[in-house]
């Protein structure tokens, strides 16, 4: 079963102007890595405010020209009377390479009409790859010379179960440094074992001191991870 992230995205009424303020979308930013084959999965509930009885659809947009990604948003919802919440499901699949983007921006009004008005929209970035390096952010920016430790996801799919992964195998950087927190413990894997990709399959999410990895120069490269006489690897942005 897929695992669904609910994301709500509140619009507060503006009562003195009769209208719909745009709403804070939460995350403003949706950063994923994905297993080549997998599928990412998020419910978004839209509230909105005591305007009437509306439609409410959202549109994927890409930059021109990108293809390889695939945004597929739930169907519009007509004759929505308000005030109410309404759920929209978004897949989201990637072919290979990346990052690639979309927007999505949520609209209340008559459907297929040109008049409508926003309600909020979110950014997503998605990039093809079995790990995530500060899963959630893009571009993975770290000061290398700041104490303390940067987290990296080895994402779990149909072809790898995170949960058979021989962790003391697992090193990082270009010193091969261990994990930080002990994962031969059952209770401190069980801990890091997370969905950080919304993909449904369970990933191990491993913390390693940042100074200790080594990584190299200032500049954007790949950073790799060992684990089970694997290597895989994910972009980063040295800053310091």
């Amino acid at each position: 079963m897929k695992k669904v992230l609910a994301v709500v995205l509140a619009v507060a009424m503006l009562a003195a102007m009769g209208g719909v303020a745009l709403a804070q979308v939460e995350p403003a930013g949706v950063n994923i890595v994905l297993p080549d084959g997998e599928m990412a999965t998020i419910t978004k509930d839209v509230t909105i405010g005591d305007v009437g009885t509306v439609d409410v659809w959202g549109e994927v947009e890409y930059p021109l020209g990108q293809t390889g990604l695939t945004v597929t948003l739930s169907a519009e919802q007509l004759g929505v009377v308000t005030p109410t919440t309404v759920s929209f499901t978004e897949e989201i699949t990637i072919d290979v390479g990346g990052p690639k983007y979309a927007i999505v921006t949520f609209y209340y009004g008559v459907y297929a009409d040109t008049v409508k008005t926003k309600i909020g929209e979110q950014a997503i970035s998605v990039t093809e790859g079995d790990l995530d390096i500060k899963p959630g952010s893009y571009p993975n920016s770290i000061n290398r010379k700041k104490n303390g430790v940067t987290a990296v996801a080895i994402l779990g799919s149909a072809s790898v179960d995170v949960s058979l992964i021989d962790v003391t195998t697992i090193t990082f950087g270009t010193n091969d440094v261990l994990p930080v927190h002990d994962l031969t413990i059952a209770e401190v894997r069980t801990e890091h074992t997370q969905d950080v990709n919304f993909d449904g399959n369970p990933d191990l999410v491993c913390h390693f001191n940042t100074k200790a990895a080594g990584l190299p120069t200032v500049g954007e490269y790949l950073a790799e991870l060992d684990y089970d006489a694997t290597t895989i690897s994910d972009s980063v942005r040295v800053i310091k």
